[in-house]
């Protein structure tokens, strides 16, 4: 697996709330949120604390070992939102790809994405947990009117937020040439499905280059939120 991952401040924001792991088994994006700084911290611990409770559970059910890392993060993350008024508010999205042999394993929380780029199709993988997502589910609002909505950042379901979290969690067999991406919505906020899959597409020969292309198109389109990528080429 050839792993490139990126992230980037954007055009807009003072500073970056994102963090990304990105190593050949196991790759994370955090999009944290919060007060002065209490973002940039929750991204930062929940991958801390993502790796190291899988690093410490290593050969038993990976799925169940992922969900059970999200879980750990969260708890961490929102008892040190309890500990001062410096941490209030923070949390952050988590979504945690793991590969073993010939499977993807994931675990989800949050409106950062992961997705699939197989014979030169993208599919999202995950689902978002925002309010624009639900929404969109109920049919009260339009795709186009959702690209434009004005609590298109608001999102239901955070590590962090609550005492007890349920991630969203699955499974996806490899084939050859496959790509995962997974990305902030700084990234898909940015850009259409349509351009992300043109850009992942012609870029298969020199996967290294891949990330870099999503993060220079999300700010060449106004780059209005931190933009964090890792492509997973099979």
């Amino acid at each position: 697996m050839k792993v490139i991952g990126g992230t980037d401040r954007g055009l807009v924001r003072e500073n970056n709330e994102d963090s990304i792991l990105a190593e050949p088994d196991l790759c994370i994006v955090a999009d944290g949120m919060g007060g002065h700084l209490a973002g940039e911290i929750a991204s930062r611990d929940a991958i801390a604390c993502v790796k190291e409770f899988i690093g410490d559970n290593k050969g038993r059910d990976r799925l169940f070992v992922l969900a059970e890392a999200v879980k750990y993060a969260n708890k961490y993350i929102f008892n040190k939102a309890q500990s001062g008024v410096q941490y209030k508010g923070m949390g952050t999205t988590v979504t945690v790809a793991s590969v073993t042999e010939d499977k993807l394993f994931y675990a989800h929380v949050g409106d950062s994405r992961l997705y699939l780029f197989r014979n030169a199709k993208l599919e999202r993988i995950t689902s978002d947990h925002s309010f624009i997502a639900q929404l969109l589910e109920s049919g009260q609002i339009t795709p186009e009117e959702a690209a434009v909505h004005p609590n298109k950042n608001v999102i239901t379901k955070a590590v962090g937020a609550a005492p007890d979290i349920d991630p969203d969690t699955g499974c996806v067999a490899l084939l050859a040439k496959d790509v995962f991406l997974i990305c902030s919505d700084g990234l898909t906020n940015m850009l259409p499905d349509g351009a992300i899959a043109e850009i992942i597409g012609g870029g298969l020969e020199n996967p290294e280059e891949m990330a870099g292309r999503l993060i220079e198109a999300a700010n060449a389109a106004g780059g209005i939120d931190n933009i964090s990528v890792i492509c997973m080429q099979y």
